[in-house]
């Protein structure tokens, strides 16, 4: 697995801009028993009302592909497709891919939680957007590590992708905490 040089690894998640990544987290963290995430089937949607818009959850399936089983609305229009049982690798173009798959890794292998923020491209928009993303392990029902519960937000700027930034920039900050820090 190759390392992306802007990962930074803490024991402190950053201050989220959006409160609803927050509330997010504390819930997720609440649900955490003996140092484990929670099963996935301890997810009550109805504790999360207000950021279902921006959840969703991947599944990583035997060969390493991750599998997305729930997106919200913002996010849909974001990808412009309903997005449900899409793979990663269908719905993202490289490099974005890569890095993604990247960071899902390490958040199931290490277990840790990924925050990133800045500013984030979508090809098929051809604009910058700015986002933040919090990515939390979560266990399937056997218990065993192969699911994802994510948050994401993303905002227009208007500016085209080359008018942004140098060729090679990544202006997105990434950082990695081990759970084992934070619960």
């Amino acid at each position: 697995m190759t390392e992306f040089p802007d990962v930074e690894y803490i024991d402190t998640l950053p201050e989220f801009g959006d409160a609803r990544l927050r509330t997010l987290f504390d819930y997720w963290k609440g649900l955490c028993v003996g140092g484990q995430p929670p099963v996935r089937p301890q997810i009550d949607p109805s504790h999360l009302v207000r950021l279902l818009s921006i959840v969703w959850i991947f599944e990583r399936e035997t060969d390493g592909r991750y599998l997305c089983r729930l997106v919200g609305e913002d996010l849909r229009r974001v990808v412009g497709r309903k997005a449900i049982g899409e793979y990663l690798d269908e719905m993202a173009a490289e490099p974005g891919n890569s890095i993604l798959k990247y960071q899902y890794d390490l958040v199931l292998d290490g277990p840790s939680v990924v925050y990133s923020n800045g500013h984030i491209y979508r090809k098929g928009l051809d604009r910058i957007g700015t986002g933040e993303r919090l990515v939390l392990p979560l266990r399937d029902k056997d218990g065993n590590l192969t699911m994802l519960l994510g948050a994401t937000t993303y905002e227009t700027t208007g500016t085209r992708m080359k008018d942004a930034y140098p060729a090679g920039g990544d202006p997105v900050r990434r950082y990695v905490a081990p759970l084992s820090a934070l619960i």
